[in-house]
């Protein structure tokens, strides 16, 4: 029988594996993951971080899809008032943005 630690220990070793794939510089909160002992004594507020590109609710779809060329980011954090309201994703805006022309090539 698998156990639960085991299985997410195997889960972030693979995940940290892809993740040295593809990048260069390996960030300190992604060094937990190899060391099991820690999972217990490390939390949240030690990995959190602050985006460098963030939206906000009442931003023009023309801004957002700027800032999501400009920053090479897949998802942007929806700010208001300096509070997480959630996120939205390129693909998502880029979708919506196809549909409506659609729509509107179709009028």
């Amino acid at each position: 029988q698998t156990s639960r630690s085991f299985i997410l220990r195997k889960l972030l070793t693979e995940i940290l594996k892809q993740y040295e794939a593809a990048h260069t510089v390996v960030p300190k909160r992604i060094i937990i993951v190899k060391r099991p002992e820690l999972y217990e004594k490390t939390y949240v507020a030690e990995l959190m971080f602050m985006p460098e590109t963030t939206v906000c609710p009442d931003e023009s779809m023309e801004d957002v899809a700027k800032k999501f060329q400009q920053s090479g980011k897949f998802n942007l954090a929806v700010l208001k008032d300096g509070k997480y309201l959630g996120f939205v994703s390129r693909a998502r805006v880029f979708s919506s943005y196809r549909s409506l022309l659609k729509d509107f090539s179709d009028d």
